[in-house]
């Protein structure tokens, strides 16, 4: 998490590095001012459009880790899946996209990096030209959507897999 937070304040300007920094022009805005707003909004076609600086937003981390992480780093190493790896952890699984706007695949690498080095079974797997949510575009079936329809079958080979 603390990776990420850097990886998102290097894109993300506004990130502040205090919780004092923040200002009203970085906490989403809800968009609800036509029918057209209301529509994308009500029917979750596309969730993320109700807010004006969304999906993610400079205070992506911040309001879920409740602080910076100059302020809590304890807390956000804590919520880091990689200080969780050991033993205990079940096989995994992981399908990254190489464009996501909101998660490095990088950051998949590193887990599956620290699974393996644990000797638990660890699958990595990245989509060329993907993006976040590569299998869930609106308008997009996953019948035809050749991303999805690997996924499927990838999904389908580790659980048989594992049994």
């Amino acid at each position: 998490m603390a990776a990420f937070f850097e990886d998102y304040g290097k894109t993300t300007k506004k990130q502040p590095e205090f919780s004092s920094q923040i200002i009203p022009d970085m906490l989403p805005r809800i968009h609800d001012r036509t029918w057209m707003d209301r529509f994308m909004s009500r029917s979750r076609a596309f969730p993320a459009y109700r807010y004006g600086n969304m999906p993610g937003g400079a205070l992506l981390l911040v309001g879920l880790m409740g602080g910076t992480l100059k302020e809590i780093p304890e807390k956000y190493h804590l919520a880091s899946p990689l200080t969780h790896v050991g033993p205990h952890c079940p096989p995994t699984l992981q399908i990254f996209d190489d464009n996501d706007f909101i998660i490095d695949a990088a950051h998949g690498c590193r887990l599956n990096q620290a699974l393996c080095g644990k000797g638990i079974p660890s699958v990595y797997i990245e989509y060329p030209q993907t993006v976040h949510g590569f299998d869930q575009y609106f308008g997009v079936s996953r019948r035809i959507s050749p991303s999805a329809q690997a996924a499927t079958f990838e999904i389908e080979r580790f659980l048989t897999l594992m049994e």
